[in-house]
């Protein structure tokens, strides 16, 4: 296991709130399950983790380890990939469930207070990975993107009703329009691609509102 210094854990943190709760948490000896599509930043949430114990973290972990740490007496932190959401949301009754996120704009607005904030948030939509990553990197992203959605083609379909509002449709009319198409499907369909960062929620006026990943509209096969 590699050593984690305070500056690793503290990289490109975009949430800062969510780290200190988990670190809190792990210090009372709570198990913590955490999942989220490619470059969402579980790695980063584990390596805080590690900072305080690093005995238990599980990085990268498989359905398999996490069944035996659920299973096991001593508490654990591990991450997981969004393929296995079901799995980890089933794992709530014995840990904290952690689904991560993009940055809502209004978080995004607090750590980075600048003029050209908000431009900053449209090229990414609050990724985490977007944010960090160079163009190679990016690249390898929307391949391991396009391969996550070839296994979901429930997920890939709502992806495309992005398409079908007007042109500079509000977030919240897009929502709107999903809500009609998928009715009882849309909050588990919007939870799954939220957490493998396709899609950001947040309150656009008085509702709920949804924008695709800004930078990448991955709805072919």
């Amino acid at each position: 296991m590699r050593e984690v210094t305070k500056h690793d854990a503290a990289s490109f943190d975009l949430r800062p709130r969510l780290t200190r709760r988990l670190r809190q948490q792990w210090r009372e000896g709570r198990s913590i399950v955490i999942v989220g599509g490619p470059a969402m930043g579980k790695s980063t949430a584990l390596d805080a983790l590690r900072l305080v114990r690093p005995d238990g973290v599980i990085d990268d972990a498989g359905p398999t380890e996490v069944r035996a740490a659920l299973a096991a007496a001593t508490p654990f932190a591990a991450s997981l990939d969004v393929r296995h959401y079901a799995l980890a949301q089933a794992a709530k009754e014995r840990a904290i469930f952690v689904p991560l996120s993009n940055v809502p704009k209004v978080q995004w607005r607090r750590l980075f207070p600048e003029a050209a904030s908000d431009a900053g948030w449209s090229k990414t939509t609050g990724h985490p990975g977007l944010f960090t990553l160079d163009g190679e990197a990016r690249a390898e992203l929307h391949e391991r993107w396009r391969a996550l959605l070839r296994d979901h083609a429930s997920q890939r379909r709502a992806l495309q009703l992005f398409d079908a509002p007007p042109e500079g449709a509000r977030p919240s009319s897009v929502y709107r329009h999903m809500r009609d198409e998928l009715g009882a499907s849309l909050k588990p369909t919007l939870d799954w691609l939220a957490c493998a960062g396709l899609v950001t929620r947040f309150i656009d006026g008085p509702g709920p509102g949804v924008v695709r990943l800004a930078a990448y509209a991955p709805t072919d096969p």
